[in-house]
């Protein structure tokens, strides 16, 4: 790791010194002098006016630079723009991957599609971010995120060919709409005066997956025209995606049987280093979800290994292959009607986009534990097990050691007996609409008096069907050969039964939830801007309002999977011949459900080509959930789950007032602004309250005031060098979810809860950004700037443990197996309850580096060569974490850096694009503390791998406005993968314990763009 980022940062600054330098030693056009500015210079407002006839005309990649470099060195701000290289076109194929191009922006990819839908900036969370539409607030979400009730913005819902240009503004301003400690993106739709005359684009392609190996359309149309002072645009765009993966996962942190008898005072087995025997308290099963061994079994063989050795190795929570299939169909158009004359500019803006998300997850689990109760204990209930009898309450069988071993990171390895076997098939259907009409007005009432108003509405529906099919073969046990050390991504497993016979499988279980979330929004904003001078100085003042009403509302229903839950559509299922399935008995069940299997024979599912592990073994089909079954339906229709839906109304009341000024300090310019914002929030909740397991509706009222400086200066210390100082108060609203959910249940089997704070405040931030930049050519500029946001109330889980269920009031059917095991939860069954709540303060700071060049000094035809860099380095005073010994650590919650390089060539018909993106590695706590409260007797924690992507773009003109192009995503196939690190660095490197590792293959996309 550290020569990747001592390699990437000499590559990165020996591009920043040395190009700079023949660039000043060959001739060149003088870059547009920035010393004398117009003479009310501002920064990028909040919403951007569209560009003029007589400005910049954007035809290729490079003039796209040229016109983004222009907005940052214009603006007061720290402004970073992505300008459409034409009408309809784009950069890239995704707005979040386009953004990954700027200077500390992450893209984060959707696991499930691959697609970038997401972006962190300067390493904080997604949530962190605000997005604008034409500068006022909008809100949607997509696929896994439904649900979730999050602020971060799901970029992959529309098509990038609906976008003009996207800004991204990183220090607070008075103006700009707060919401965003790391910043704030505003995506700019087209307008009709935006380019002079008729207007014609489009453009059709198909795009391959070399995993799924399928190909999909993707086609855009844009059609822009101006008749006198009035002007029309429409576009349409369509895309599509098939992506398959396959990989390896163990779906928890490592441990062994020594470190769950040290930790796990509940741990109902025999401590084998000394045979003493622990038992669990009256009611506590925390304990009874553990790995064990039998090493009285005749049939044990320890391989020349101690008994303490192999209680102390480590094993994972489950050894699973896991494959997966994902399928996108994406529509969107947007349309503007605009009058423009030389005093007014009134625009009605609108965009429609419809994202269709299909996604399947096909799992062959092996569980070390989790799935099989010890026989001790009162919550133990033989009745859940569907079996003929071969296991029953009192003979749950433990690992047979058959040839074990332990490999020099003190991994359990080898042969193993009395093996289960759980397959898993998780099925997702999931759409999201979004719809935004906003009416713009900017009015000039004289030579120095200007009205800007803005009112607007956008609508987002996204709703998510979840269905889960359980299959076990708990009396069908499997002798299983497994070795990580080899290959520890990708670890081989075998087993001695056929994973294609049915009738291994004794028991059926089916989940299925259904979840809506809904976000209104309704923005108004009017300002007024008076031009000023004042002896030596000139300015904007700029004096305004707005109002923001923001409904969230978020709705679940779902069943269990009890055989007699008249939600369930299993139980209600008629089976031909025999009954309903509900009353059958379990050797009826078991003959049924084994009809209904059909092995998995899907291509592309595979382990990327490693021949370690199955790629074959049966699942309960898609068609028959939802044909013969009609899940869907039943989701639609089961009960309401009080304990996760709320509506929420969040009323924002702003008034700000700032300046913008010019003058000449020591023969040069200075510009700048001073403002202040005052914010007045209100909320208003309506959820439910559970007592005495019946479902109440409340309502609960807050709110919030704050005033919000900020002031910046930029100082032309020559014609192409500035010195920028910006200080900012800004603020991030805590998660909806967080404030309006009185319950949350992450998982259903786990005895976790998490309730909502209807009081948790806002995380503040106080910013300083201290920045120099120089513009040595056209379309060249190299910079380097230093950070710093101190930010308080960090919202983190506060946790309890053992905590009795029947303390609760929650209803038994919010859990399923194993907490609820068919006849209901036990009352003393010990709960952990997790609460978020505001912390003390913590610093992210850090250095940006940033060059752009055309290198017009190279002898031709180098001379179409480009060169893009930038690196963001971060620290930040991080999250604590206790060890078992009572010692406290600090885990790392930011990336250490994050960086990226692009190199482009246009010469004549020609052009060509690389671009690598970079991220550090990164813990995966964050905010929600699971993994920062609790312990697993081994102090690991899960962290994600370092991660890189190359993209890469070709293009031929074939005629003047015809172009051929081929573009690729992730061309190194990376590998992603999350792993334990442990904290005194036992246990040998991080990949020696991998929790899951996935590649997604890479996206090729072939086609034709048309521009008239």
């Amino acid at each position: 790791m550290k020569r990747h980022l001592m390699g990437a940062t000499a590559l990165t600054m020996s591009m920043m010194i040395v190009s700079p330098l023949h660039a000043q030693a060959a001739p060149a056009k003088p870059a547009p002098a920035a010393s004398k500015p117009p003479a009310t210079t501002a920064p990028v407002p909040a919403t951007p006016p569209a560009p003029e006839p007589d400005d910049i005309v954007v035809t290729s990649f490079r003039a796209s630079l040229e016109a983004g470099l222009d907005i940052k060195r214009q603006a007061i701000a720290v402004v970073d723009s992505i300008v459409a290289e034409d009408i309809g076109k784009f950069p890239t194929q995704n707005i979040a991957e386009a953004l990954q191009r700027i200077p500390g922006i992450e893209m984060v990819r959707n696991s499930e599609s691959n697609e970038g839908n997401r972006i962190q900036l300067r390493g904080l969370g997604a949530e962190f971010t605000l997005t604008t539409l034409n500068g006022a607030q909008i809100k949607t979400t997509s696929s896994t995120n439904i649900g979730g009730s999050t602020r971060d913005f799901n970029y992959d819902v529309f098509p990038s060919e609906l976008f003009a240009r996207a800004d991204v503004i990183k220090t607070p301003l008075a103006e700009l709409e707060e919401g965003g400690v790391a910043g704030v993106v505003n995506l700019r739709l087209p307008k009709p005066f935006d380019r002079p005359g008729l207007k014609i684009s489009g453009g059709v392609s198909g795009q391959y997956n070399t995993l799924s190996k399928y190909w999909n359309p993707r086609g855009n149309l844009l059609v822009s025209g101006n008749f006198g002072d009035f002007g029309i645009l429409i576009g349409v765009a369509k895309s599509g995606n098939r992506n398959r993966r396959g990989g390896f996962e163990s779906t928890g942190m490592y441990y062994s049987e020594a470190a769950n008898v040290r930790f796990n005072p509940n741990s109902a087995f025999n401590d084998l280093r000394g045979g003493a025997s622990v038992t669990p308290p009256p009611g506590g099963t925390n304990g009874l979800d553990t790995f064990r061994l039998d090493y009285t079994n005749p049939a044990a063989n320890l391989n020349g290994v101690s008994r303490a050795d192999l209680s102390e190795a480590l094993v994972p929570r489950l050894f699973r292959s896991v494959a997966t299939q994902n399928e996108r169909e994406r529509w969107g158009g947007n349309a503007s009607l605009q009058w423009k004359t030389d005093r007014v500019d009134v625009s009605l803006d609108m965009l429609y986009s419809k994202l269709d998300d299909e996604f399947q997850r096909h799992i062959l689990g092996f569980p070390t534990r989790g799935s099989i109760r010890i026989a001790q204990g009162p919550a133990f209930n033989p009745n859940f097990l569907v079996s003929n009898g071969a296991i029953s309450s009192t003979n749950i069988p433990a690992w047979v050691p058959l040839k074990p071993s332990v490999d020099a990171n003190g991994k359990l390895q080898g042969s193993f007996g009395n093996v289960t076997l759980q397959n898993a098939d998780v099925y997702t259907k999931s759409r999201t609409e979004f719809f935004n009409i906003t009416l713009n007005g900017r009015f000039k009432l004289t030579e120095d008096l200007t009205l800007v108003a803005q009112a607007g509405q956008s609508r987002s529906k996204a709703e998510r069907s979840d269905n889960t099919a359980i299959i076990n073969g708990l009396d069908a046990l499997h002798t299983i050969t497994f070795d990580s050390a080899t290959d520890p991504f990708f670890p081989t497993l075998s087993t001695n039964r056929s994973l294609l016979d049915a009738t291994s499988y004794r028991e059926l279980l089916l989940t299925g939830f259904r979840t809506q979330e809904k976000d209104l929004q309704r923005n108004a904003r009017l300002v007024v801007e008076y031009d000023w001078g004042w002896g030596a100085f000139d300015g904007k003042l700029k004096i305004g309002g707005a109002y923001t009403e923001s409904t969230k509302e978020l709705q679940r229903s779902s069943f269990g999977n009890g055989a007699n839950d008249p939600a369930n559509p299993l139980s209600q299922f008629v089976v031909p011949g025999v009954g309903r399935f509900g009353a059958l008995t379990p050797a009826q069940k078991a003959a049924y459900f084994q009809t209904i299997l059909t092995p998995l024979n899907l291509s592309g599912f595979s382990n990327q080509g490693s021949a370690n592990a199955p790629t074959s073994w049966l699942f309960v089909s898609r068609d028959y959930l939802e044909n013969t079954l009609n899940i869907d339906s039943a989701n639609a229709s089961a009960p309401f789950d009080a304990s996760t839906s709320f509506k929420t109304v969040e009323r924002i009341k702003a008034l700000f007032v700032q300046t913008d000024f010019r003058t000449e300090l020591f023969g040069n310019t200075l510009r700048g602004n001073v403002g202040l914002r005052y914010v007045d929030t209100t909320t208003d909740i309506n959820n439910f309250a559970l007592r005495a397991g019946v479902a109440t509706p409340v309502n609960i009222r807050g709110g919030y005031k704050n005033w919000l400086p900020s002031a910046s200066a930029v100082y032309n210390v020559t014609d192409t060098i500035l010195a920028r100082v910006l200080y900012g108060r800004t603020l991030t609203r805590s998660s909806l979810r967080l404030i309006s959910s009185p319950v949350s249940i992450p998982n259903p089997g786990i005895a976790s809860i998490t309730i909502g704070n209807p009081d948790l405040a806002p995380q503040y931030a106080s910013n300083w950004d201290f920045i120099g930049e120089w513009y040595f050519d056209r379309g060249g500029v190299l910079s380097a700037g230093y950070f710093t946001k101190v930010i308080t109330n960090r919202p983190v889980q506060q946790t309890e443990t053992n905590i009795p269920f029947s303390t609760l009031g929650i209803p038994d059917s919010l859990f399923s197996s194993p907490i609820n095991t068919g006849n209901g939860v036990n009352p003393n069954e010990p709960f952990t309850v997790n609460r978020p709540v505001n912390l003390d303060r913590y610093t992210v700071k850090g250095f940006e580096f940033a060059y752009q060049q055309q290198l017009r000094f190279l002898p031709q035809p180098f001379d179409g060569l480009g060169l893009i860099g930038s690196l963001t380095l971060i620290s930040t005073a991080d999250l604590p974490w206790t060890a078992t010994d009572g010692t406290k650590q600090r885990l790392r919650i930011l990336p250490k850096y994050t960086l990226s390089g692009t190199v482009y060539y246009e010469k004549g018909p020609l052009s060509l694009r690389a671009s690598y993106t970079y991220r550090a590695e990164q813990f995966e706590g964050g905010n929600v503390t699971s993994f920062l409260t609790q312990n697993n007797g081994i102090d690991t924690q899960i962290w994600s791998n370092g991660r890189g992507y190359l993209d890469a773009s070709a293009g031929y003109k074939v005629t003047k406005n015809i172009e051929f192009r081929i573009d690729a995503q992730n061309l190194t196939n990376t590998r992603t993968f999350q792993f334990a690190r442990q904290k005194d660095g036992k246990y040998g490197d991080e990949k020696s314990r991998v929790d899951n590792a996935f590649k997604n293959g890479i996206n090729l996309t072939f086609g034709v763009r048309a521009n008239f």
